[in-house]
Parts: C-alpha cells; sequence; structure tokens
C-alpha cells in the first residue's frame, strides 16, 4: 500500500463524516429499548456502522496505513455478522461496534 500525503482538512473532513455517521447510529440507538429494536431501525443501524468502516478503511488505505488497514479490516469482518449489535450499561444502550 502506497502512501499519500493527505491535506489535513480533508482528513478532518472524513473522520467528521466518520463522526457524523456513527452520531447518526447511535441516535437509532437510544430510540430503543432494551428489548425492543425496530426491525428496520435495526437495518438503518447496520447500514450506519458498515459506512463508517468504509469511511476509515478509505482513509486508512489513502494515507498508507497499511497495518491500521488490516486491523480495522478484520474487525469489519467481525462485525459485519451483527453491525447493530448492543449492549447495556446502567440502563443505556450502546452499540458494540463503533
Amino acid at each position: 500500500m502506497e502512501r499519500v500525503l493527505l491535506q489535513p482538512e480533508r482528513i478532518v473532513l472524513m473522520l467528521g463524516a466518520i463522526r457524523d455517521t456513527l452520531a447518526q447510529a447511535d441516535k437509532v440507538v437510544s430510540r430503543w429499548d432494551e428489548n425492543n429494536p425496530h426491525s428496520n431501525d435495526e437495518s438503518l443501524v447496520d447500514y450506519y456502522v458498515e459506512s463508517a468502516f468504509v469511511g476509515m478503511l478509505v482513509l486508512l488505505e489513502s494515507a498508507g496505513l497499511s497495518e491500521s488497514f488490516r486491523l480495522v479490516k478484520a474487525l469489519n469482518a467481525r462485525a459485519r455478522k451483527s453491525y447493530a449489535e448492543v449492549y447495556e450499561y446502567e440502563g443505556d444502550l450502546f452499540l458494540v461496534w463503533p
């Protein structure tokens, strides 16, 4: 993987887009109660989390960070089974993968 010099502004924009995508997923999950996610909401969360993984992989590949790319790609392979997986902590739900 060849390292490409990215403009700092471009990196900030890419990271901001990833952060915003994960915030959207979190917003959907925050409407769920512990035992009742809506099926179409689950698909929406899957979409947001998968999009965040893709965005991060694009950023890492563009920056030539091959080891980080490999690790995030492996994590994505595990997460793909259920991007919308949540855990409960002190009465609140949190996404496992972001």
